[in-house]
């Protein structure tokens, strides 16, 4: 939802865009707008530059995730074919 109202959304917007029903949208924007993380104007929904702080988080979030699951895998090569078991 914060995504999808950077910039400045119509609700229908950011309904479609965040792939929720109308009840969802409701729940989840009223929980947006309390914390502080979208606004409502006369054109829609807008994301706070506290909402974007929050994209930016969870954005470095998945990537060090991914980053952790790749390392995960060359260790787990590793430990199943260890460099020094490999015939000169």
């Amino acid at each position: 939802m914060l995504v999808a109202a950077e910039g400045g959304a119509k609700k229908t917007h950011v309904m479609f865009k965040s792939n929720v029903n109308p009840l969802v949208l409701e729940k989840y924007l009223s929980f947006c707008e309390e914390n502080g993380l979208i606004v409502k104007d006369k054109l829609g929904y807008t994301t706070t530059a506290k909402g974007l702080k929050l994209i930016k988080c969870l954005n470095q979030i998945s990537d060090l995730k991914r980053n952790l699951e790749e390392v995960e895998s060359e260790v787990d090569k590793l430990i199943r074919n260890p460099p020094w078991t490999a015939e000169q």
